[in-house]
């Protein structure tokens, strides 16, 4: 024993991984290795559907609501790179989840509408945190300031590449914040999302996300902890 009358305050470990300050694409292939992003999460609904999350605690998951509409339940992995590896044994176990109470259900055919897309989950038990899975840091108490156009975040995702192939091993890339005219005045395949003010805009013409792998964060250094890196959104739809 110390002698020490008090207990020592402890302080949540989040936001480390091995990441270097290198920039990448996702087209043209910059690959994660095993500890760059370990709060990123694959889910998988059971309509067999690619989705991502962030792991923000050693108990709870961010992720996108739509992943969830007309389902109760989907699989979770973590502590992954390559899809491929995914095992029963590596699920992490869904217990409940919390859907933002504003989030509308997405209709086929009607314009899309992406606000308040946010959910959840409680998983049934603690995960063992190591190098490999750890949360990423949410902002502070004082809130979540907009970060600048022009500043740069980590995008990191599986799903769809080029030519609509599916990438099995973990992609990243470091794309910056632009401003929100750029989405609105970008081509789409289908009907233009609505835009509200609780969304950011993101990426450039040669850089594309979330094909398939909605629910994947967007990340920034703290820049109250260099170190440490701090989840600001959650990516929903490609600008």
């Amino acid at each position: 024993m110390s002698g020490q009358k008090t207990l020592p305050k402890c302080k949540p470990v989040c936001g480390n991984c091995l990441l270097s300050s290198k920039t990448g694409h996702i087209f043209g292939g910059k690959q994660a290795k095993l500890g760059y992003f370990p709060w990123q999460l694959q889910l998988v609904t059971t309509r067999g559907e690619m989705g991502g999350g962030a792991l923000i605690s050693d108990r709870w998951v961010l992720t996108v609501a739509h992943l969830f509409d007309n389902l109760l339940q989907v699989e979770i992995h973590g502590g992954l790179v390559d899809l491929r590896g995914r095992t029963p044994e590596g699920e992490l176990p869904m217990e409940l989840a919390f859907i933002h109470p504003s989030y509308r259900e997405q209709v086929v055919g009607r314009q899309p509408n992406f606000n308040h897309d946010i959910a959840l989950i409680k998983l049934r038990e603690k995960v063992k945190l190591g190098s490999s899975l750890s949360p990423v840091c949410l902002p502070g108490p004082g809130g979540a300031s907009l970060p600048e156009d022009g500043s740069l975040g980590y995008i990191s995702e599986s799903g769809k590449m080029e030519k609509g192939r599916l990438a099995m091993i973990l992609q990243y890339a470091e794309v910056p914040i632009v401003s929100m005219d750029e989405c609105k005045n970008s081509n789409y395949d289908g009907p233009k999302p609505i835009f509200t003010l609780n969304m950011i805009c993101t990426g450039l013409p040669v850089i594309a996300s979330c094909q398939g792998d909605s629910g994947g964060p967007y990340v920034f250094i703290d820049p109250l902890n260099p170190t440490h890196h701090i989840v600001r959104v959650i990516m929903l739809f490609g600008c």
